[in-house]
């Protein structure tokens, strides 16, 4: 029987590094990043509203370095699906799972059935709450309009912002449209 990681590779999924990121822009591949991981999937429920990257300028260098533009995606209600009461990175980090094993949240959260779940129990399959979930597709934003400036780490910083700024505006524009939560 094959294993979980072969069957993932199979369809495309690969890991999360920095090294297989740059072997796919290299052979000529489109890559979906996720740059707020766990730190954004996990936000809780009153900041579902917020675009949350944590900081991760990698996707920002990474485009920069390969000339990939980038395309901005956002979705509202998602985070209606399951209701984080807390995200936990304080815990997260006093217990060393960020260092160990990139884990930033170890959230506390309500899940049907189970009610109440805490840290590594919120992996447990669980019913999503019905919820309307709109997607929005940005235009690209090409990095070579970035290329005049000197310091690369300033210009990655730069995009990282002009990114995380017009995926705010467009997840606003999502959520003025939205009448209530759940039903949209």
């Amino acid at each position: 029987m094959p294993r979980i990681a072969e069957i993932l590779t199979s369809v495309g999924i690969v890991p999360a590094r920095r090294e297989t990121a740059r072997e796919v822009l290299e052979a000529g591949h489109k890559l979906l990043v996720f740059p707020g991981g766990d730190i954004e999937n996990l936000r809780p429920f009153t900041q579902r509203q917020r675009v949350v990257l944590g900081g991760r300028r990698g996707f920002a260098r990474l485009a920069l370095q390969h000339g990939a533009p980038i395309i901005p995606v956002v979705s509202a209600g998602g985070h209606e699906t399951l209701v984080v009461l807390s995200q936990g990175r304080r815990l997260a980090k006093a217990i060393g799972a960020d260092r160990l094993a990139r884990v930033h949240s170890l959230p506390l959260i309500f899940a049907l059935p189970w009610g109440l779940l805490f840290g590594p129990m919120a992996a447990l399959p669980y019913l999503p709450l019905p919820a309307k979930i709109t997607v929005q597709i940005g235009h690209p934003i090409e990095p070579a309009a970035w290329e005049s400036m000197d310091a690369p780490d300033e210009l990655a910083d730069e995009l990282y912002l002009q990114v995380e700024q017009t995926m705010q505006y467009m997840l606003s524009e999502l959520y003025q449209e939205r009448l209530l939560p759940v039903v949209g």
